[in-house]
């Protein structure tokens, strides 16, 4: 896969970048013996993501790219796929904090890149590149930064991405280009460069491979202002590795992770039972000193976590067990009869509209009659889902009422949309 380094693009167009040196520690501390395998153990995946991490992990790196491509007006930036020497950025289109664009590629069922340049090439014909944040190259989808998808969003008329790069463009004074091939930008570290060997193909397969422009990621303070990076110093202090989160990028995106996996499991731990209007969001400080209290009793940062995580598991169940008795008491084929009587070719969408409604309104008045359980609530797990039972069924006869008036609401508006029609 072809790997431009940022800090040489400018020099050289051929310049493939230099080997970084090794990040990948291994300690007997880590899951899977190595920061490599430990960032991409999938049960502290599956953990971490409950709380964010890849979010964290892509908008930060968003964020980061952003702050790159603000310094490249007046740069030369490559041309992936052909031999010419470049072009010269002149401006930057930001695209991926516009929820208004998510909505409109989401409506036509397109694909859309973070940033597109405007730039000029040799020859002094203006150019269009789409440019993508990619934290993780294993993910690389090369056909959302193609010139045919830059072209096919530039295609809607009065559309969000087209008003945003048309502003980008007449800001230097340009008033067409066209769309060339794009690059996408990933963190210049071993991360990458294990990730790569990971992909030899998949859904890469097929033409040339994607171009990769690296640029440093400053893992210092890549997560600052995320809640999870008040806990990762504290985290590592418990491993003790011979690199830090501060220097090293796949320390950093260990304990992150672990992070965001400690921030999940103090919510599960105390969120509701059932009930709450809002889901339990811990402070990070309350969640840190949980840390420094288990960390006495924990031989890695990693074992302090998965011993959480076990702790956590009856009340988990609970929950689980609550949920199971906590059910509309209408027969879901009762449901699915009548409402495709009234549902046309629309009866799946329809079905699933008024089930979801019904269920709203259900746990609204499931609420009123038992209240909130919470977490730590003393009485027998067994009296609790007794009580529930008895609620759920108690409202049997409010449940069909408010499903008669569901069904009655829907058929009115099907025939009003009828008679427009």
């Amino acid at each position: 896969m072809r790997c431009w380094d940022r800090a040489r693009v400018t020099e050289s167009q051929r310049g493939i970048r230099p080997a970084p040196r090794n990040e990948n520690t291994h300690s007997e501390r880590l899951p899977g013996g190595s920061l490599f395998a430990a960032a991409n153990d999938r049960q502290l995946m599956g953990w971490s993501d409950r709380g964010g991490a890849s979010r964290y992990m892509g908008d930060c790196w968003a964020t980061r790219v952003a702050a790159e491509l603000e310094q490249t007006p007046g740069q030369i930036w490559p041309i992936p796929g052909s031999d010419r020497h470049g072009y010269t950025v002149r401006a930057v289109a930001r695209l991926d904090d516009s929820e208004a664009l998510m909505r409109e590629v989401n409506r036509h069922q397109l694909e859309n890149p973070d940033f597109v340049l405007v730039g000029v090439r040799d020859d002094g014909s203006p150019c269009l590149q789409s440019v993508d944040a990619k934290f993780a190259v294993d993910r690389i989808k090369k056909s959302q930064v193609s010139a045919d998808a830059l072209s096919a969003l530039l295609a809607i008329d009065e559309g969000v991405a087209r008003a945003l790069i048309t502003a980008a463009m007449q800001s230097v004074g340009i008033d067409d280009a066209d769309p060339i091939n794009g690059l996408f930008i990933a963190p210049r570290s071993t991360f990458t460069d294990l990730l790569l060997r990971r992909v030899p193909g998949g859904r890469n397969a097929g033409g040339p491979p994607p171009p990769i422009v690296t640029i440093e990621p400053d893992p210092a303070t890549l997560y600052l202002g995320t809640p999870p990076a008040r806990l990762i110093g504290a985290l590592a202090r418990i491993d003790m590795l011979p690199v830090t989160p501060r220097e090293n990028l796949l320390s950093a995106i260990y304990y992150l992770r672990l992070a965001c996996a400690c921030l999940w499991l103090a919510a599960e731990e105390h969120r509701p039972l059932f009930g709450g209007v809002r889901p339990f969001e811990p402070e990070p400080a309350q969640v840190a000193a949980e840390i420094t209290q288990r960390s006495t009793a924990a031989a890695s940062a990693w074992e302090l976590v998965t011993q959480w995580a076990t702790d956590v598991e009856p009340v988990a169940r609970s929950r689980e067990a609550i949920a199971s008795v906590a059910t509309l008491p209408l027969a879901m084929r009762d449901i699915r009869t009548r409402v495709e009587a009234i549902g046309g070719e629309q009866a799946n969408r329809l079905v699933r509209t008024v089930r979801r409604d019904l269920d709203a309104v259900f746990r609204a008045h499931l609420t009123e009659a038992v209240g909130d359980i919470a977490a730590d609530d003393l009485r027998p797990l067994g009296d609790i889902l007794d009580m529930m039972a008895r609620a759920s069924r108690g409202l049997k006869t409010t449940m069909q009422e408010e499903f008669e008036r569901l069904l009655h609401t829907h058929a009115t508006v099907r025939a009003e949309q009828g008679t427009v029609e």
